[in-house]
Formats: structure tokens, C-alpha cells, sequence
């Protein structure tokens, strides 16, 4: 609540990161469910599936991508809370200053 009305733009980016977060789980689902129904209808020998073995490339690069943008994007979400627990230490020290004598 104070991010959203300290730093919109930070709120904004945090919501941004929610929704790629969400979809980027539903796309390791989808191929995590494609792969499983491809295995399990798959007849003979699996290594002789080749639309199998292409599945199982394009999930593992995808999921390797996946991977790397999750790594950037929690490395995202943890700068702006340290620039924002900076600015609630220097608004504190702030009020110690401005604090009255009594």
C-alpha cells in the first residue's frame, strides 16, 4: 500500500512481474501436459518419435528461458524494496531531526 502510493512506478513494475510470473507457469504447465500425453500415447520405441524428441527440445529450451527471465525478474523485484526500505530509513531520520524537544 505505501509502494503504491510512494512509487506508483514501482507498484506498476511489480505487477508486471506478477503477471509474467503467472503466465510464464502456465506455459511450463501446458508443456509439462503436452509432453506427459505425448509420452503416454506414444507407441514403440520413443526415440523413434521424432515430434516426441522435438517436444522435449522446445520444452527444455523454453523452461531454460523461463528460467533465466525469473532470475532477472526476482533480481527486479529486489532492488526497488531496498531503494524503498533507504528511503523509509532517511524519511525516520528525518523525523528524528524535525522531533521537537520535550
Amino acid at each position: 500500500m505505501v509502494v503504491n502510493k510512494e512509487r506508483p512506478d514501482l507498484e506498476e513494475q511489480k505487477l508486471a512481474l506478477m503477471d509474467q510470473q503467472n503466465g510464464f507457469k502456465l506455459k511450463l504447465k501446458g508443456l509439462e501436459d503436452e509432453l506427459l500425453y505425448r509420452l503416454s500415447s506414444s507407441q514403440g520405441d520413443i526415440l523413434d518419435d521424432i515430434e516426441l524428441i522435438e517436444g522435449l527440445e522446445k520444452a527444455k529450451i523454453t523452461a531454460t528461458d523461463i528460467q533465466e527471465k525469473q532470475l532477472v525478474a526476482k533480481e527486479t523485484e529486489q532492488v526497488p524494496s531496498s531503494s524503498l526500505l533507504l528511503s523509509s530509513l532517511e524519511l525516520s531520520d528525518t523525523n528524528v531531526i524535525l522531533k521537537p524537544k520535550t
